[in-house]
């Protein structure tokens, strides 16, 4: 299994058009729960908020993801995943694709 940290950003940003899109991605596309926070994808990839947010927008606008309410008494947004095939890409990318130990030639 490939660490989100090993992904190669190059490779997302060719991809996705961003650094850090395969890394966003493959954690939602791989999270247990229903519901997941900005917080757990930053905490997960490392990837600063500041840069999270809007590519949940995107996520959110292409209608693979969904907000779906707050964290009770926190301004915390809570998402799902909506079922597609951009998060079997995703994972496929990221088992297949290039990472930082073996980039692509």
């Amino acid at each position: 299994m490939v660490l989100l940290t090993e992904l190669a950003p190059e490779h997302s940003k060719a991809m996705f058009g961003n650094s850090h899109m395969l890394a966003v991605m493959l954690f939602i596309a791989n999270h247990k729960d229903e519901t997941f926070s900005t917080s757990q994808i930053v905490a997960a990839t490392g990837v600063d908020n500041t840069l999270v947010h809007p590519l949940l927008a995107r996520l959110k606008k292409g209608q693979v993801i969904e907000q779906i309410g707050r964290v009770p008494g926190e301004r915390t947004l809570l998402f799902r995943r909506i079922e597609s095939p951009y998060w079997d890409l995703a994972r496929r990318v990221a088992a297949e694709g290039p990472t930082v130990s073996s980039p692509a030639a």
